[in-house]
């Protein structure tokens, strides 16, 4: 799916709907995807060969907790506004020069189309939390048996102590350092 540069018009811009089917677009990490359909509104304005889309996307995020590995589907629902000028005015690779808060926000665009499949991308990934959990309270799997401590509480002694630390417990310190 792209938009043609050359087809928004300069006074009235071009509004656009689209629906990516279940599973798409396919996403840069390995441990998301998209589940079900996703949809992408967007409205471009023009000003000569330089483009401003602003819009909505709606997905939802599939992966499997970070702590108790249960699968976790989240919905993403996010406005998004982005500066677009064509990979001809970018300047030399070679060429210094500082980076501006302003270059930031600018992406590129090549013979005169943008690619949607790729802002629903980027715009999903941007939205990813670093570590992904079911719950912030996740207490996760125990390390001794394996079970997941969110659905059963189990017998396992859990005050191992790290056999290189086990001097300390010898000279009377409380077991809390609290």
């Amino acid at each position: 799916m792209r938009i043609q540069v050359s087809q928004i018009s300069e006074k009235d811009g071009l509004r656009r709907d689209y629906r990516f089917p279940e599973g798409k677009p396919d996403l840069v990490d390995p441990d998301c995807s998209v589940a079900g359909e996703s949809s992408l509104g967007l409205f471009a304005e023009r000003s000569g060969s330089e483009v401003k889309l602003s819009g909505t996307l709606h997905a939802k995020i599939q992966f499997n907790c970070d702590r108790c590995l249960e699968s976790v589907v989240r919905a993403v629902d996010e406005e998004f506004d982005l500066f677009y000028i064509p990979s001809f005015q970018k300047g030399g690779l070679n060429d210094e020069a500082e980076l501006t808060e302003e270059d930031l926000t600018v992406s590129f665009y090549e013979d005169d189309s943008i690619n949607v499949g790729d802002i629903m991308r980027e715009q999903i990934e941007l939205v990813l939390p670093m570590s992904k959990v079911c719950d912030d309270d996740c207490r996760g799997l125990c390390s001794e048996c394996g079970v997941n401590l969110n659905k059963i509480q189990c017998s396992c002694r859990t005050a191992a102590v790290d056999p290189r630390l086990a001097a300390l417990r010898d000279l009377g310190l409380r077991d809390d350092p609290r």
